[in-house]
């Protein structure tokens, strides 16, 4: 994949960029896409509709200051409250994002998107419940997605009325939706589900144990899930999803040498990250509004060092929503979380922490004219932030009142030019369907879709065998310059190599 270009942050002040409108945000997703960035999207927590960044968006996502701009998704409709997952690709002609929510019903609601790369806004591609046949979602579980690829499609997560983790999946060319069962027997009272993945199968799922522990299941290459615990492990090493629930008793003769801070196994989510290196790390935001980041390296799981507040700013409130976007392949990482009443982006690109910066509400990088939202005003014009119109902006809104004859003609030949490429839309979309493609479809039905009308209730498949995991590569440390800070422990720990390291504190 081509890596985006990354436009270099100004270390502002966070506090001053804060002036612009408040957010009222519930649930948030985020992913990265091929040859774009990073896309989010968030529940408006006042209206239930769903905002999000526009799809032209190039490494930076713009969130348009007009809360009009919302997903057209009316049925089924996302419930307030819902949680939200999603996953994006280029085709080479436009961006497409595949995204998960729950309706009104507590079902699991599938919805394609399509992305007009002019105008930056999403046009809705289908609409299917997946979770017909499984075990009943919780009303209150939240959602994580992975996309594999092209022919192993789609894996999501989450947790049933009795709260054990569950897995369903599409695989393309397959005839519908399949149940994969049980991921792990194990009774948490927590809902947060963090997953992500490398290469192949290479699937890794986080979820909170306890007050003081995390879980972590990882895809074996025997096609079980192997699971295990951290900072206090559990009693065996050989707990899988085939466990009941009286195999996950915790080892309480080891002593950790660390404790996760402000954790009560309560998050309202978690993020997973995995670099280049294959590091996995863990995102969350705890009971005192800070964010926090465990990291493991060879299978041994640490906490790492806070970052300052402009790198690193309190949430608005404890144990927030928070979104991961990563491209383990090229070392991207944002995360997304509200502070100071504004969406923040924290980037950590390349394994370095820059500041963090409030989503700016319009598209630099497209020319004056050209629609980036229907974004009426900007309050931080005057801050010299990121966000407000540019000087040529403004003189375009100068010259516009001198001429608005002129423009009231040019808003008819906007609107035929509108109409004519809906109707190629249209002609497209019926001719995917003929042709048994899924018009939500990626390229050639890349991740897939069987042909079915919008809204229909799909059974899954029950029995179907999941599917194998590469052999897991090598786990090394990341070469960068940020340090990892452990808590002294009795037993020896060698220390590993690389500028960054664990620096133990006794």
């Amino acid at each position: 994949m081509a890596a985006p270009t990354i436009r270099s942050w100004s270390r502002a002040v966070l506090p001053l960029a804060l002036l612009a409108s408040q957010v009222s945000a519930g649930a948030i997703a985020a992913w990265y896409t091929d040859r774009m960035g990073a896309t989010m999207m968030m529940q408006d927590d006042d209206t239930g509709l769903i905002r999000y960044s526009l799809c032209n968006s190039n490494s930076t996502p713009v969130l348009p200051e007009d809360k009009s701009i919302t997903l057209p998704l009316f049925e089924p409709k996302p419930k307030k409250g819902t949680p939200l997952a999603g996953v994006g690709w280029f085709d080479n002609t436009q961006t497409q994002a595949s995204i998960w929510f729950m309706d009104e019903n507590d079902d699991i609601i599938n919805s394609n998107l399509h992305c007009d790369m002019n105008t930056g806004y999403w046009s809705h591609g289908g609409s299917y419940t997946v979770s017909g046949g499984a075990k009943s979602p919780s009303p209150n579980t939240t959602l994580s997605a992975v996309v594999l690829g092209a022919t192993e499609g789609y894996r999501v997560f989450y947790r049933d009325t009795a709260n054990h983790l569950h897995w369903i999946a599409y695989i393309s060319g397959s005839s519908g939706w399949s149940e994969y069962g049980t991921l792990s027997n194990d009774e948490m009272k927590s809902n947060a589900i963090a997953a992500g993945f490398t290469e192949g199968n290479n699937i890794t799922v986080i979820t909170p144990k306890n007050n003081e522990n995390m879980e972590v299941a990882r895809l074996n290459d025997d096609k079980s899930w192997h699971i295990s615990t951290f900072p206090r492990p559990l009693n065996s090493t050989s707990v899988t999803n085939a466990t009941d629930a009286t195999g996950f008793q915790l080892n309480n003769k080891n002593t950790p040498n660390y404790t996760l801070p402000a954790w009560d196994g309560q998050p309202s989510t978690m993020g997973l990250h995995i670099d280049s290196k294959f590091m996995r790390s863990v995102f969350y935001i705890g009971t005192d509004r800070e964010l926090y980041q465990v990291s493991d390296a060879k299978d041994s799981w640490a906490l790492l060092a806070r970052q300052d507040a402009k790198t690193w700013p309190k949430a608005d409130s404890p144990k927030a929503p928070l979104a991961v976007a990563s491209n383990y392949g090229s070392n991207e990482l944002r995360l997304y979380y509200m502070s100071g009443g504004q969406m923040v982006e924290v980037n950590g690109d390349g394994r370095k922490w820059q500041a963090a910066k409030v989503l700016p509400n319009y598209n630099k990088s497209l020319q004056v004219g050209t629609p980036s939202g229907n974004s009426s005003s900007n309050s931080a014009a005057d801050d010299g932030g990121d966000t407000g119109l540019s000087t040529g902006a403004k003189a375009g809104v100068g010259i516009g009142v001198a001429v608005g004859a002129l423009a009231v003609g040019g808003a008819f030949t906007a609107l035929w030019c509108m109409r004519k490429r809906q109707k190629r839309a249209d002609k497209a979309e019926a001719a995917a369907l003929a042709a048994n493609q899924h018009p939500g479809s990626p390229g050639q039905g890349a991740y897939g879709y069987p042909q079915q009308q919008q809204y229909q209730q799909l059974q899954l498949q029950p029995g179907v065998q999941a599917p194998g995991e590469l052999d897991s590569p090598p786990i090394y440390e990341m070469n960068n310059d940020q340090q990892y800070f452990e808590m002294a422990e009795s037993r020896p720990r060698h220390e590993m190599m690389g500028e960054g390291h664990y620096r133990e504190i006794h």
